[in-house]
């Protein structure tokens, strides 16, 4: 195995899961790559900064993929907030996607007209360089 690459919402939903001795076994194998979950800046708690941190500290690179949704944070403003916060958690924000189009989410979907992941209409969003406009 060259790289071990990890796709997880437990920093957001379950931090107290990414126990030490888990970590420990995740620097073992170098390099590591983390993809978070957060969707919201709420959900960037102290108890999920720990956790990152000790992702961090085992020599994961962390980033952030979030889901856009309506009515929970389809607006620049929360986009900005959940990107700054992120970043100060150590995570960088990478990707921004739509909901699948599963059955039961068309509540969450927001029309590709509606989107807020244009960073030259919405300055301070573009995740890539880290950097308001």
């Amino acid at each position: 195995m060259e790289i071990v690459r990890l796709g997880t919402r437990h920093p957001t939903t379950l931090p107290q899961r990414v126990l030490p001795a888990l970590c420990a076994i995740l620097a073992r194998h170098p390099p590591l790559c983390v993809m978070t979950h957060f969707n919201h800046p709420r959900e960037c708690t102290p108890v999920a900064d720990h956790a990152t941190g000790r992702l961090c500290a085992a020599g994961g690179v962390l980033s952030n993929q979030m889901v856009l949704m309506r009515g929970i944070n389809d607006d620049a403003v929360t986009v900005r907030e959940l990107n700054h916060r992120l970043l100060r958690i150590r995570i960088r924000p990478y990707r921004m996607y739509h909901c699948d189009l599963a059955a039961g989410t068309s509540h969450f979907r927001v029309p590709p007209r509606g989107r807020v992941d244009d960073p030259a209409g919405a300055p301070g969003l573009a995740p890539v360089n880290c950097a308001d406009s």
